[in-house]
């Protein structure tokens, strides 16, 4: 006969065999996330990391003014401000194409965003701030 103690060491070994299954599965994600961001912080003394956005719509256009400054025009009364931040250099080859590069990748992403965020895209009309890379699909107005 199998006494109550042998049976609750056993299901106390089973729970703890899956709970050091668990940690070890979470350590292992956190792993390759920590030497994935070393990676691109390597890359990163090598060369830059750079995204071209398009602006797309009528009037719109962006420039730059002191080098660290940022004026966008995107269809509001006023015009958009933005500062650059030090790490980032931002080139506009024509008023509607803008090149982001860092050392960085995350403070270059982290920065498009926040030009992106200024003007939401209109997908039923293809206007806004787009990726070059980005494939635009515009959406039928009527079914």
């Amino acid at each position: 006969m199998v006494s109550v103690s042998k049976i609750k060491k056993s299901l106390f070994s089973q729970r703890v065999l899956t709970l050091k299954r668990l940690n070890f599965q979470k350590l292992k994600a956190i792993k390759k996330t920590f030497l994935s961001i070393l990676h691109q912080k390597f890359k990163g003394f090598s060369r830059f990391f750079h995204e071209i956005l398009v602006l797309r719509g009528v009037g719109f256009a962006a420039s730059l003014e002191n080098s660290r400054l940022l004026v966008l025009e995107i269809g509001f009364s006023n015009l958009i401000h933005l500062s650059i931040p030090t790490s980032l250099m931002v080139h506009c080859f024509n008023k509607t194409h803008l090149l982001i590069a860092g050392k960085d990748l995350e403070s270059v992403k982290t920065f498009c965003q926040t030009i992106r965020r200024k003007k939401p895209t209109d997908f039923y009309k293809g206007k806004g701030i787009f990726y070059r890379s980005e494939k635009i699909i515009k959406k039928n107005k009527y079914k």
